[in-house]
């Protein structure tokens, strides 16, 4: 059975009526009792304006299973956080009220809320474990009872549970945390919105190119992700009619490793890709400058753990990686601003993906529903968000919906300066910036503080 604290939390219904893009942020109707860790204070039921009336809108109905407590909390409550303030913009609001991420309009006007919203959602979140199987099949079964269509997940074990049950009822499983090749790749009812590893190496190898590199190295884990980097980057490479100088997948306990980076010094390629994450990316970073390279060096990952292991060897290091860091006077740092004001603490990653992910999912939902059917279940749901394909995002430029049900959004561009990371653009997968104006590096985000 549920615990009191996962019955608090399945009690946590948010009901806003969707309308058109650019409508105003609302105060969300919180649970009668807070969540465990939850910021937002028990008395905050009321909107601008009054308390909302009921509708008579058909409803679509979300639900989210997320580990609201334990370990895992900070990043579920961001999480869900997101997911809050996006259905609060997609509200309809008083007249005179603005979207958080809506564009400014002229000096003097006012944007108004739509006349005729034409859907309502109500949004039921329960706390569950990363490793909870037994929860996942009780809380899944819980709310395909409700009605659900769309169902997210934030934890790789409980999502594998619920997406073979999810997909005999047609419900659409929306995956937040980590993408893995362990779901199936041919899936109708899944998306996974974090960048898998390949769209990462595919954007590395186009940023290469972008900056005229045609030396190239590669190293890669033996891992999953070392393995799916490999495969991306060196496809693209060679679509742009180039081949790599060096390339190897290897384990940091090789015992030839020493003559192995020594030789790839001598080669001297123009920059080395470094597929590897965490302790063995810092690692590997500093046995390659012991060996003799000197030259750029490029990366995928912003665990901290790797500057620790690499020291100042990392310096010159490009790393791309999919943190969140606004942009000034951007639909990103609106939304950073209406974040900041409403759980005092500045939005993170998994906040701004939940964030872009309801709103997409908004205007699926939205798009099949005024085709003239009714609400889509969600094979029919994922068809219509494929159809569309690319949604703007609070990173920059758009989020692309792959065929197999992966996002590709801009990636956050760091350079390593005096032990620390330095945010300096976004750039797409194409590895053009993100953004049409050049913008200067920004001192104010180093790893440690992007989670």
């Amino acid at each position: 059975m549920p615990s009191a604290g996962r019955l608090v939390a399945a009690a946590a219904l948010i009901v806003v009526a969707f309308s058109t893009p650019g409508t105003a942020q609302n105060p969300l109707r919180p649970p009668a009792k807070p969540l465990p860790g939850s910021p937002l204070p028990p008395s905050s039921d009321a909107r601008p304006g009054g308390p909302a009336a009921p509708t008579n809108l058909p409803r679509l109905r979300l639900g989210a299973v997320l580990p609201l407590t334990g370990a895992s909390a900070w990043y579920a409550q961001e999480i869900r956080q997101g997911m809050e303030l996006a259905v609060g913009d997609l509200n309809p609001a008083p007249r005179g009220a603005r979207s958080t991420t809506a564009p400014a309009t002229a000096p003097g006007a006012e944007q108004q809320g739509p006349a005729s919203p034409t859907l309502e959602v109500v949004l039921e979140v329960l706390d569950l474990q990363p490793l909870n199987v037994k929860d996942a099949a009780v809380d899944f079964a819980r709310l395909a009872a409700a009605g659900v269509v769309v169902l997210f997940t934030a934890s790789a074990t409980p999502a594998l549970t619920i997406y073979p049950l999810a997909a005999s009822r047609d419900i659409l499983v929306v995956h937040q945390g980590f993408p893995s090749d362990r779901f199936p790749a041919t899936s109708q009812t899944l998306l996974q919105t974090r960048p898998s590893a390949a769209s990462r190496g595919a954007a590395l190898a186009a940023y290469a190119s972008e900056r005229g590199i045609r030396r190239l190295a590669l190293l890669a884990a033996g891992d999953e992700f070392g393995r799916a980097v490999r495969a991306a980057l060196s496809a693209r490479w060679r679509d742009r009619g180039a081949s790599l100088v060096y390339e190897e997948s290897l384990a940091l306990e090789t015992p030839d490793l020493s003559p192995r980076l020594a030789r790839i010094a001598r080669l001297a390629p123009e920059a080395v890709c470094l597929a590897f994450r965490g302790p063995d990316l810092g690692d590997l970073a500093r046995r390659l400058r012991e060996a003799g390279y000197p030259g750029l060096l490029l990366a995928l990952d912003d665990d901290p753990a790797a500057l620790l292991a690499a020291g100042p060897t990392l310096a010159d290091m490009v790393v791309l990686v999919d943190a969140f860091v606004p942009e000034p006077e951007s639909r990103g740092a609106r939304f950073a601003k209406a974040y900041e004001a409403k759980f005092k603490r500045p939005p993170s990653r998994f906040a701004a993906n939940a964030y872009d992910t309801v709103t997409m999912i908004t205007e699926g939902a939205r798009a099949a529903f005024q085709s003239g059917r009714a609400i889509p279940g969600g094979a029919r749901l994922r068809e219509a968000l494929l159809a569309r394909r690319a949604f703007p995002s609070v990173y920059g430029s758009e989020v692309v919906i792959r065929d197999d049900g992966t996002f590709d959004r801009p990636l956050a561009l760091f350079t390593v300066e005096g032990g620390r990371g330095v945010f300096v653009r976004y750039v797409t997968s194409s590895g053009r910036p993100a953004t049409e104006r050049s913008l200067a590096p920004t001192s104010g985000h180093g790893w440690a503080s992007l989670r």
